[in-house]
């Protein structure tokens, strides 16, 4: 007897909802959000992939609210759901489990919800759910994660260990994503109450100077959180680079969650003008540069002894403009608490030369980073394609860079 859907279901920011369409013996994962041109009816964007005859059920459960903010006549919430496919009895019969994972944007006037966390943080239970999935939908994404890890630690580490690091990858990065849509609706003495720091010496002589200070980081942890976090701490205002993200609902809802924590976003393609008037204000800007970006400016150094495309724009603006450069990396700790490391200045080098300068300095940062992403593989993001640019050494230097 063949397998049939017998129950469906979906939870989230309006109540337990039926009549979703569920695709026989598979499960979905995808982002819903509001067309228009449909009469303001949702429009759904995913991936279905056959589960197999086993699943796991990460939670079980209903919130009517996970998250909310007032934000005027346009009220944004995001919902993580449990979506699941009961198969019929009969022979060979089978249970099929998956989780359903997106968020919702409702634009509802004058309407005001309470978040519901609950004890021991359900919406990071779903975040972690919904990362552990994505790694299991997503199967190229999954074997990339641990091929970077093996290209990077080679024998250092088994393959049991690889690919527990890389799952621990996926599983951060659901739960950075539900922490950072909890943003709009906690406090400020919430968010400091989950974090324990490093000493912020470094960035206290470095602020003390008035030229400004350059926050290095990384998509490690919840950079999110992070830079909430780094906006209280430091009492001024500050800034992040950031690109566009081309799915607008989903560009908007970050760039509120952002504001409402006091961070403002710089855009990549806006041009260095803005972020050199933060720095010459004396002001704290934050910067991921530890992806491949073909599109931006950049040189190849080393990354784990591979030859990677890194943008030169952390060193060009302090160099530029006379600030201090000193990294932050944020990790994720037991008890869902966060650690904030603060590591010494990075020193940039000026001298007559800037396309040296910009390698050697660049060289130098991106060897901080190196360093954390080896002490905690497993706050980062392996799924990226970090070597994907190649250098063309036969045209250029040896390291790839054009002399």
């Amino acid at each position: 007897m063949g397998c049939g859907v017998l129950g469906r279901g979906n939870f989230g920011v309006e109540g337990f909802q039926n009549g979703l369409d569920a695709r026989r013996g598979k499960g979905t994962f995808g982002l819903q959000y509001p067309d228009e041109n449909l009469g303001g009816a949702y429009r759904q964007l995913g991936v279905a992939k056959p589960l197999g005859t086993a699943g796991r059920l990460f939670l079980a459960g209903h919130f009517d609210t996970l998250l909310s903010t007032k934000a005027g006549p346009s009220h944004a919430a995001a919902a993580l759901g449990l979506h699941y496919n009961r198969n019929s009895v009969g022979d060979g019969s089978c249970l099929k489990l998956g989780l359903k994972a997106g968020y919702r944007l409702n634009h509802v006037p004058d309407v005001e919800t309470e978040p519901y966390y609950g004890p021991g943080g359900p919406t990071l239970t779903l975040g972690e759910g919904m990362g552990l999935l994505a790694s299991n939908l997503v199967g190229r994404d999954r074997r990339l994660a641990v091929a970077h890890l093996r290209l990077a630690f080679g024998r250092t580490k088994s393959g049991r260990e690889l690919a527990r690091v890389a799952r621990e990858s996926w599983r951060n990065v659901g739960r950075s994503l539900a922490e950072t849509l909890r943003l709009p609706a906690m406090t400020a003495e919430e968010i400091v109450s989950l974090v324990d720091a490093d000493s912020f010496g470094p960035a206290e002589r470095v602020l003390a100077r008035g030229k400004g200070m350059l926050v290095l980081s990384a998509h490690a942890g919840a950079w999110e959180l992070l830079a909430a976090y780094l906006a209280i701490r430091l009492g001024k205002p500050f800034h992040t680079i950031g690109r566009r993200l081309y799915f607008g609902p989903y560009n908007d809802m970050l760039l509120d969650a952002r504001r409402s924590a006091g961070v403002e976003t710089l855009f990549q393609d806006a041009g260095a003008r803005g972020a050199l008037q933060v720095l010459h204000g004396g002001g704290a800007l934050g910067i991921l540069a530890d992806l491949d970006m073909p599109r931006l400016e950049g040189v190849f150094v080393d990354f784990f002894g591979r030859p990677a495309w890194t943008s030169t724009g952390p060193a060009a603006l302090v160099r530029a403009s006379g600030a201090g450069m000193v990294p932050f990396f944020i990790s994720w700790e037991r008890g869902r608490r966060h650690r904030v490391h603060v590591l010494p200045e990075v020193e940039i080098v000026k001298t007559r030369d800037g396309r040296e300068d910009a390698v050697g300095n660049t060289r130098a940062w991106a060897r901080v980073t190196e360093g954390f992403v080896r002490r905690r593989p497993e706050q980062w993001v392996w799924f990226h394609r970090r070597w994907r640019t190649r250098p063309a050494k036969a045209r250029d230097g040896q390291d790839g860079n054009k002399r």
